[in-house]
């Protein structure tokens, strides 16, 4: 993404009208709707005069004086490699464009990302060939969002609807009923899932087509209309487009409570004398709802919107996702009755419907193209803290080494004197056995759960006393320059207190550190096990303290009973009970305690030696990092 983006355009192409909002890449502010020929919401309507000239909404309807001229209205749709619809958005959207930046609304070109909106239903291939469309339209810098997101954030930043970060947190189920398709996408968590792309035919726009149909048939003219509309098409697309208006207009009545409604409207096709009148009232209406229609698979609009929206409620629920927030979208979720379904279908389950539906979208595209802009240098800006995160490691790794020779000298030891009484008491029969047991017995230890655990709080302690303060210190001025809460990349957080005192645990929040502590933890076993066995060439353990005590025990025994040079043959021998109290335990744990400080240096430096510490360092660079990464992308509240 280019990082020299100073606008972001909100494009929402709708199947009957369309709105354009801006966002500046500086401003805090809501996207501002721009006007098209005068207006902010035009009809998706586009033609070409005889001198080539494009001719946008209302004035493509005009173009009517010359037979050469040509005008497409309403032709939004995923078959893209139709002509027919790939030509006029072609136009439409250079057109926009075109006029936006001569009107100085916006500056266009590589400082300009246009956002524009898509339904939930195009598959990845057909988003990909609406992006190239649109870029031979002369958009250079273009991304699709999907409508339903552009809704989401569109509710979530308006001050029009109330609703806490709680709730749009939680589990959100979005209806974005359009003019050409109605779209279910679920959001939980602020992440889409496609329990249902939506009914691509399920568009408002069908209701218009019927309107048409039944009022051409009513007309007394309808032979003149009829032989007019095979003449010239645009006739036909601005009788369409009137009957959208009334079925608006008698929506808007019906919301307001109007229960006797009456619209009568009457439209004169450009240079003739014929008169198309529009005549909607309640009977009318419901007996067009619930007409079976072909694409609805002989289901009328309203049978066929319930049963998507049952659909998707057992799609849900075999998901075990019960819906906190319904949030309906769309310039026809202003039907009463769609909303009057919906909380039929999901009576326990909160309902909002903006009350600009015809701007959401466009509102919602720009700012999701500003929030993502800034993310996108936000985590950036994160990422270049990893140098400064593997200094701050490496400068703290020494912290490591200590505490962990102090478990492994106390475990061998703890073990050593236990294997010597075991000895003592003729439980182990030769010093070669015991020397085996002893040596058996810590690697045991090292395998166990006990040293796994043990390992564990010496990293977590070392990361929270360490590092991780350090690392706060230099989050700091990246939230203060962003205008963010200090506390939001603050690995601290992640922390917490389960005691009084200063053990921590990590919250299951963070498993990416813990994936890392689990990563360390294996690293050290790994290291001290070849030091155990030898497989590093090391042996420090088995030629060590084990071989110290051992010597130690023969040369008191030997002493005691007068032999001489008997070492390979004592060791090996089944010393009797009697002989072997000669040793106390005593003496066997002072001559462990007199050679612990060499015990506990010789583990330092072979864990030094053992390049344990790049291990560590970047293992534990992956985990915070990763973790600050998860927490820059939870800021997608925050950064506007």
């Amino acid at each position: 993404m280019n990082p020299d983006y100073e606008e972001f355009i909100g494009f929402d192409l709708g199947h009957a009208e369309t709105a354009v909002t801006l966002a500046k890449f500086g401003a805090n502010t809501e996207p501002a709707p721009l006007e098209i020929t005068g207006l902010t919401v035009i009809p998706t309507a586009v033609g070409v005069d005889d001198s080539g000239n494009i001719k946008l909404g209302e004035k493509a309807l005009t173009l009517v004086a010359e037979s050469k001229a040509k005008a497409y209205i309403a032709f939004k749709s995923q078959n893209l490699t139709d002509l027919k619809v790939r030509e006029p958005i072609r136009l439409f959207a250079q057109g926009i464009i075109q006029h936006l930046v001569d009107g100085n609304k916006i500056q266009g070109g590589h400082r300009s990302l246009t956002l524009v909106g898509c339904p939930s239903g195009w598959s990845p291939n057909i988003r990909e060939n609406y992006t190239k469309l649109l870029q031979s339209a002369g958009i250079t810098n273009i991304k699709i969002i999907p409508e339903s997101r552009a809704a989401f954030i569109q509710a979530r930043e308006s001050q029009e609807i109330r609703l806490s970060d709680t709730t749009l947190a939680g589990k959100v189920l979005i209806v974005d009923i359009g003019s050409s398709t109605t779209d279910f996408t679920a959001v939980i968590n602020f992440r889409e899932y496609p329990f249902d792309f939506g009914n691509v035919d399920l568009g408002a726009g069908l209701i218009d087509e019927l309107i048409l149909e039944r009022q051409l048939e009513e007309q007394s003219n309808k032979v003149a209309l009829k032989l007019a509309f095979s003449t010239k098409p645009i006739y036909r697309l601005g009788c369409l487009l009137k009957c959208r208006r009334a079925k608006e207009q008698y929506f808007t009545q019906q919301a307001n409570g109007e229960t006797e409604i009456q619209i009568d409207e009457i439209y004169k096709l450009p240079g003739t004398r014929e008169l198309f009148s529009i005549e909607l009232n309640t009977s009318f209406m419901d007996a067009i709802l619930s007409q079976p229609l072909t694409k609805l698979g002989d289901r009328g609009w309203i049978d066929a919107y319930r049963e998507c929206l049952l659909e998707t409620k057992q799609r849900l629920e075999r998901e075990q996702v019960t819906p906190e927030l319904l949030l309906m979208t769309g310039g026809a979720s202003r039907m009463r009755f769609t909303q009057d379904i919906a909380k039929e279908i999901f009576p326990q389950t909160q309902l909002a419907v903006g009350t600009q539906p015809q701007f959401a979208i466009a509102k919602g595209l720009a700012w999701a193209g500003r929030i993502d802009h800034k993310m996108t240098l936000f985590r950036a800006e994160v990422d270049n803290l990893a140098p400064t995160i593997n200094t701050i490691l490496r400068n703290a790794i020494d912290g490591i080494y200590e505490p962990v020779a102090e478990v492994l000298v106390n475990s061998i030891n703890s073990i050593t004197i236990n294997s010597f009484n075991a000895w003592r008491e003729c439980k182990i029969g030769t010093l070669l056995e015991l020397e085996k047991s002893i040596e058996r017995d810590i690697i045991n230890f090292v395998r166990s759960d006990e040293f796994t655990n043990k390992i564990s709080d010496i990293i977590q302690k070392w990361l929270m006393r360490s590092v991780m303060v350090e690392i706060d210190a230099t989050t700091r001025p990246l939230c203060e320059q962003h205008k963010i809460p200090a506390s939001s990349l603050s690995l601290l957080n992640s922390y917490n207190r389960i005691s009084v005192g200063t053990d921590y645990r990590f919250s299951n929040a963070t498993s990416m550190i813990l994936n890392a502590i689990g990563a360390i933890v294996a690293i050290i076993g790994g290291i001290i096990m070849a030091m155990i066995s030898g497989g590093a060439g090391v042996a420090l353990i088995s030629s060590g303290p084990i071989g110290l005590i051992i010597g130690f025990i023969i040369g008191v025994i030997g002493v005691a009973m007068g032999w001489d040079r008997v070492e390979g043959v004592v060791k090996s021998k089944v010393l009797p009970c009697i002989t072997r109290k000669v040793l106390t335990e005593v003496r066997v744990q002072n001559k462990i305690a007199e050679q612990r400080p060499k015990l506990y240096m010789d583990i330092i430096e072979n864990l030094r030696s053992a390049n344990i510490g790049e291990q560590i360092i970047t293992e534990a660079s992956k985990g915070i990092t990763a973790n600050l990464h998860t927490a820059a992308d939870s800021l997608i509240m925050v950064l506007r």
